[in-house]
């Protein structure tokens, strides 16, 4: 995302990098509006982990054998399948 010509803010002039590629970033978009140019930039890549022990987890959740489930990203939410 880069800034419209016709931007001019506190950021005028900025050149930001932001770590990741989201559609519709909110952060991006407030950043062009206060005028930066905003580079968007994955850096990184989510890689699901073997999937036996978040079969086994969603298995356990599914039973009520646990009282709470945190999860610590949306992220998380691609990954596990709670319809185990």
């Amino acid at each position: 995302m880069s800034r419209s010509d016709s931007a001019a803010g506190p950021l005028s002039d900025r050149r930001i990098l932001l770590p990741r590629v989201k559609p519709g970033d909110a952060i991006a978009a407030a950043l062009a509006a206060a005028g930066a140019q905003v580079e968007c930039v994955g850096v990184t890549r989510a890689v699901p982990g073997p999937t036996g022990p978040r079969e086994r987890a969603a298995a356990t959740l599914a039973a009520g054998e646990y009282a709470w489930m945190v999860l610590t990203s949306s992220r998380t939410l691609e990954f596990f399948n709670l319809s185990a």
